[in-house]
């Protein structure tokens, strides 16, 4: 459902948002909202809001990406009873689930940021961002429920329900990511400190996982306590909002009373003169997400350790969260830690491009790897260092280049940020729509 590029985008676009001119002009502060005067968060209660907001924007793109041991479960060869059929026995539902879930989520997503880019002012920012946590916790919850439910006789009805759902779980991220960075751009800096750091939980819902396959040799057990897991963080997230709705902090800095600035007409003509000045963060975010999309996740949570057949602890449960999840995060996260003195200018452009270029020749590495099962290409790279090593060096790079293309729109923009934003918020949008059916073609291909 979410690739590395998606939650890169998420994390961006939510500091651009934030930090935008026309925000910024509501962040200046008068007499009237001075955060010096301003009372105090009771409980800590709004930072912890903010620090949920920043995990709900990022938390249910990669949920149901992680649970591979449970969705292998559901859509294993019924007629072998309980065993998980693994490598070149997988079934086909087993084999296209993550394509499947690329594809699902990519249209709904598309869709809202378009229309809310262009209507959501229409309806308020604190109204749009509950109702999609409610419909967020909805769709979590009836997925709890279907694991102790017996899907083998209707797998391939349970599949197109899944896809369903997961349209609708994209529907209610794409709403709230667009809705909550409004509210949350209105308070003083020390909020948007916790929404940032909350917008890095890749890491807690990737150990969520590792946590809840450790606990029980059961693929339905483990599923019951990762969905209820995240049920639960939803139900949270609400009620922290709810509180911090009704606290002295939201009414002192009227976070529901300052109308959305995006309603701002768009100018075409202005539109098309600033593409002409921030062309290098389009191609190298543009260029990024399309090429990763072949990959991750389709292809990545194929990928076999090369152990495979000794059916351990380390290969049947860990590998996957271990290794293609949770190792990627960290080292996005290095990554956009040592990007952060480079920006692309007018002047340099060229080497990103290079850069860029390099990884896009580099990127069928991953069909070489020990991707299983494959009918066409032969496996490369066997061992588990050579794509353990190769994975670090391209979601580092990911997110080095992701980082410095999205911070640079502010000083290629030349005060325009604003404008900027949305040009790269639809240019994503297209790129995403064009990217549906990439997982297929590459699974298909290996």
């Amino acid at each position: 459902m979410a690739t590395t590029a998606d939650i890169e985008i998420s994390r961006k676009l939510s500091i651009l948002s934030a930090f935008s001119d026309k925000f910024a002009e509501e962040r200046k502060v008068s007499n009237k909202h001075d955060p010096s005067k301003g009372p105090k968060d009771f409980m800590f209660a709004v930072h912890i809001a903010c620090f949920f907001v920043g995990f709900m924007n990022v938390m249910p793109m990669v949920f149901f990406s992680t649970a591979k041991s449970y969705w292998m479960y559901k859509f294993r060869n019924a007629t072998l009873g309980d065993v998980v059929t693994e490598g070149q026995d997988r079934t086909k539902l087993q084999v296209y689930f993550q394509p499947a879930l690329m594809a699902g989520g990519t249209i709904p997503s598309v869709i809202c940021t378009i229309l809310l880019t262009f209507y959501g002012h229409k309806i308020s920012s604190m109204f749009r961002s509950l109702a999609s946590l409610v419909l967020l916790g909805l769709v979590f919850a009836i997925f709890a429920i279907f694991t102790q439910i017996d899907t083998d006789s209707w797998q391939t009805a349970f599949f197109a329900l899944t896809v369903i759902l997961l349209m609708l779980n994209s529907a209610g991220v794409a709403t709230f990511q667009m809705s909550s960075v409004i509210l949350i751009a209105k308070l003083p800096p020390s909020y948007m400190f916790w929404y940032l750091i909350g917008q890095n939980g890749t890491l807690l819902t990737t150990a969520l996982q590792i946590i809840s396959v450790a606990v029980t040799n059961s693929s339905v057990t483990s599923g019951l306590i990762y969905f209820t897991a995240g049920t639960t963080l939803i139900t949270i997230a609400i009620t922290f909002v709810m509180i911090a709705r009704k606290s002295q902090v939201f009414k002192y800095y009227e976070v529901e009373n300052i109308k959305d600035q995006h309603a701002e007409h768009i100018n075409f003509g202005e539109m098309k003169k600033l593409v002409m000045k921030i062309w290098p963060t389009l191609v190298v975010v543009g260029v990024l997400f399309f090429t990763f999309s072949f990959i991750h996740p389709s292809v990545t949570t194929l990928v076999e350790s090369e152990y495979a057949d000794e059916k351990t602890a380390w290969t049947q449960k860990y590998f996957t969260p271990t290794i293609v999840f949770l190792l990627a995060e960290i080292s996005s996260i290095v990554g956009r830690v040592l990007s952060h003195k480079f920006s692309v200018t007018h002047s340099n452009k060229w080497w990103y491009i290079l850069a860029l270029t390099v990884r896009l020749i580099c990127t069928p590495f991953y069909l070489f790897c020990n991707a299983q099962p494959r009918s066409h290409l032969p496996v490369i790279f066997n061992h588990d260092w050579e794509f353990i090593v190769g994975h670090i060096i391209f979601s580092m790079s990911m997110g080095f280049l992701m980082h410095v293309g999205f911070m640079s729109v502010r000083t290629l923009a030349e005060g325009k940020t604003e404008v900027g934003l949305k040009i790269v918020t639809l240019t994503l949008s297209l790129v995403s729509a064009a990217s549906t059916f990439n997982g297929f073609l590459t699974v298909m291909l290996l």
